[in-house]
């Protein structure tokens, strides 16, 4: 089950953060946080993964309030294959070129 806390101040789009909000924030320096970085992350650690030594992961230990962290990381896919298998019919060369080559991602025992 994934719960999100109430008391946590989520955002979904960055953009629709109205002209008050964002002078309240700049005061505050509290920026929201992205519910669907959150979420995409929590559901990496149902899938059985870890959080990965590497910052550009989705699986990193934290998202940075104010930043949307929604794009698999070649890291974050190696993690899921080393679990589950890869499927040929995938071309990963996209996230080869975009991230570097990583052998850290994480996985958690069980």
């Amino acid at each position: 089950m994934i719960h999100f806390n109430a008391a946590q101040n989520w955002a979904v789009d960055f953009s629709s953060i109205s002209l008050i909000d964002k002078i309240k924030i700049f005061f505050t320096h509290k920026w929201p946080t992205d519910v669907e970085s959150v979420a995409i992350h929590e559901i990496g650690h149902v899938l059985g993964l870890d959080h990965s030594s590497i910052p550009e992961a989705v699986m990193y230990f934290e998202t940075p309030s104010g930043k949307k962290k929604v794009d698999l990381t070649l890291d974050d896919v190696n993690g899921d294959q080393a679990l589950y298998g890869s499927n040929p019919n995938v071309n990963l060369d996209s996230l080869k070129r975009k991230n570097s080559a990583s052998k850290s991602f994480g996985l958690k025992e069980i």
